[in-house]
């Protein structure tokens, strides 16, 4: 078919020629590749998470997650309704809440060669409203990117989750942050990256209240590390609220590698 961007035209009737949903809270991602190529990566809420090209503003390629179909499939039928703000809550109008998709913004951990050129790209979209999973996708090579893992859950179920230290995973609103830390190497003793971010966000702090509004029951209330690589889990650290914003890692000697990892919870607490 016909490249996004690049062989459409505008129709004479003014409309645009392709559809874009809007981007609400993704932050777009740029990378400069450090031989001409400059790209952006940001979710939709068309329920794309894309690729484009900085230079001719062209879509490269898109990803649509499995947990997104029922919603992709309201979007593609109109049906049910949005319902927006004002409008009128009658159960017999059928309006709904509208969805969201890869909502969050993407981390990243990038590394350059001697010629300043990209020599690895790992990606970390995230869902905010859009749900409560990670995906991890290898860019190195831009146009060929490489989906390497996904941790969370699916729906509102522990079936849809990763494994059981997922359960309590909240919507994924922390930008996870990758780095790489003392004598976490591999077998040539090249450093791996470790990945971190916050539990999440759960509906109860949806209140508008100052007081903290919600159980000790309440989703995201962890920190998560994992290898960036793989997605295996190295450590979950419970707290005592869900941990929402992003976290900050701390190379306290300046060697490269990370020493602290600091965090906060919806509550108040710094750990």
């Amino acid at each position: 078919g016909d490249q996004q961007g690049i062989d459409e035209t505008m129709p004479s009737v003014g409309l645009r020629a392709s559809v874009h949903g809007g981007v609400i809270h993704s932050r777009p991602l740029v990378i400069n590749y450090g031989d001409g190529r400059i790209k952006a990566f940001y979710g939709a809420n068309d329920g794309l998470f894309r690729a484009v090209d900085s230079e001719t503003g062209a879509e490269e390629w898109a990803l649509l997650a499995p947990a997104h179909f029922n919603a992709i499939a309201r979007l593609y039928n109109n049906d049910p309704l949005i319902l927006y703000s004002g409008f009128p809550e009658d159960a017999d109008l059928g309006y709904e809440a509208k969805d969201y998709f890869f909502d969050g913004s993407p981390g990243d951990y990038v590394v350059y060669d001697e010629n300043n050129e990209v020599s690895r790209a790992l990606i970390f979209p995230t869902m905010r409203r859009g749900g409560r999973q990670v995906y991890a996708l290898d860019v190195t090579d831009p146009a060929s990117p490489v989906l390497k893992w996904v941790r969370g859950c699916a729906g509102e179920t522990s079936g849809s989750c990763t494994d059981a230290n997922y359960d309590d995973i909240g919507q994924t609103w922390s930008t996870p942050v990758a780095f790489t830390v003392a004598d976490y190497v591999d077998g040539d003793g090249v450093p791996i990256p470790v990945v971190a971010f916050g539990g999440g966000y759960d509906t109860c702090l949806d209140a508008d209240q100052a007081a903290y509004p919600c159980s000790d029951t309440a989703r995201g209330a962890a920190i998560f590390l994992l290898d960036a690589e793989s997605g295996a889990l190295l450590s979950r650290i419970p707290v005592d609220a869900p941990v929402v914003a992003d976290l900050a890692p701390l190379d306290k000697d300046f060697n490269g590698e990370v020493d602290y990892l600091y965090a906060a919870d919806a509550a108040g607490g710094l750990y």
